[in-house]
């Protein structure tokens, strides 16, 4: 049972309006931490195949539509605000998802499934898939790695030659999924990947990666008509304190737009090789 303390509180967040200086926050915290995670964004941007387009598309949007709570969003409540980065974490990992998908479609260059015992397997691999990609090598090309790896590779890694740590990497770089660069090729880790593998692609021949306007942010009270057209169409009850509780959530909607191109000769650009950890 709440308290009276509790109780006022809570009678104070349903009547008061959303605050423009948390939900301004949110969404600069929420920039901040895309940057932080931006992975992909930074290894096309490397490559010089990264462009920003002013007008925004609809059809290549990606994102959020939830309930969170309002109390966050409401000036001198009790609530902490909100954390944006498992937001930043779950759009990041949907690009990553896209192009993984997209190197698979169009990989034409292939090894059969290798059996590795750790990175002294892996790299002279991607030595091998970096010849087979054509043309110079350099900072214009990507070493993705899929699938998760055993926690000691990644302590490893650092002591291999030719190896850049991820913390000596110019500040642009050092973002989450970038473990580091190999002869100037920046390691990208999609660890959420089902599949152990090693890719080389070559970006600028791959193709483009494009960002449309920039991310879009709403947030909405729910009134009580609202609550209780939300409660119907869930066929839920619509009793006070379900409609109660119902408004003590706003409706947050966060959007940005991205597009993944590929070039005609993509298939060509990129090669690659599954592979099975050997005990």
């Amino acid at each position: 049972m709440a308290t009276a303390a509790e109780a006022r509180m809570e009678k104070y967040i349903l009547e008061a309006p959303i605050s423009k200086s948390r939900t301004d926050q949110f969404l600069l915290d929420y920039l901040k931490d895309r940057e932080q995670c931006g992975a992909l964004e930074a290894i096309f941007e490397q490559a010089q195949s990264y462009r920003q387009e002013g007008q925004w598309q609809d059809r290549l949007a990606v994102g959020f539509n939830v309930l969170l709570r309002k109390g966050p969003f409401v000036e001198d409540s009790n609530w902490f605000p909100y954390r944006p980065w498992q937001f930043a974490l779950a759009l990041e990992r949907n690009l990553l998802s896209r192009f993984e998908s997209l190197i698979r479609q169009r990989e034409a260059r292939r090894i059969d499934e290798f059996g590795v015992h750790g990175w002294s397997d892996i790299l002279p691999l991607a030595d091998e898939l970096n010849d087979m990609a054509g043309g110079p090598r350099g900072s214009d090309r990507a070493l993705v790695i899929t699938g998760g790896l055993h926690e000691n590779w990644l302590l490893d890694l650092t002591q291999q030659q030719g190896m850049t740590a991820d913390w000596d990497l110019p500040g642009g770089l050092n973002r989450t999924w970038i473990l580091g660069a190999y002869r100037d090729s920046l390691i990208l880790h999609i660890q959420e990947s089902p599949t152990q593998a090693v890719h080389i692609v070559n970006i600028p021949r791959f193709g483009e990666m494009i960002q449309y306007g920039s991310a879009m942010l709403e947030i909405t009270e729910i009134d009580e008509n609202r609550a209780v057209e939300m409660a119907k169409a869930k066929g839920q009850t619509t009793d006070e304190s379900k409609i109660r509780d119902l408004r003590l959530h706003v409706g947050l909607r966060l959007y940005e737009s991205w597009e993944i191109t590929t070039r005609p000769e993509a298939g060509s650009a990129i090669a690659g090789c599954d592979f099975a950890t050997l005990t």
